[in-house]
């Protein structure tokens, strides 16, 4: 049955399949202005998990400087032997929220 969701149930990062499931809701809130990204976010949630990306990205020259937050929630608490735990594990700041921050050069994006 098409129920109109965009499924996602098999994104990968770095080789480790996300649980995203199909996609609830997803946006993009981003204002431009003196050469700067400023990135209010950028975010899906999904049926297990939701991301949210915030922060900055330097547009003056390249290679862009990004000054970024990566926000994951998951819907529960993974398990200590889950994949995606041991991925998000130092970047844990309670139960089901993890905050991994992303700074430096970007000079190519790839997906």
């Amino acid at each position: 049955m098409d129920d109109g969701l965009l499924n996602i149930s098999r994104v990968a990062v770095m080789g480790m399949e996300l649980p995203m499931g199909r996609v609830l809701d997803a946006g993009l809130d981003v204002d431009i202005r003196d050469c700067t990204g400023f990135v209010r976010g950028l975010w899906a949630e999904g049926e297990d998990l939701s991301i949210r990306l915030k922060g900055k990205v330097s547009l003056h020259e390249r290679p862009f400087e990004a000054d970024l937050r990566l926000e994951v929630v998951t819907e529960k608490d993974l398990s200590p032997v889950d994949p995606l735990f041991i991925l998000l594990s130092a970047y844990r700041r309670s139960s089901n929220y993890y905050s991994i921050p992303i700074k430096g050069s970007l000079e190519r994006f790839t997906f």
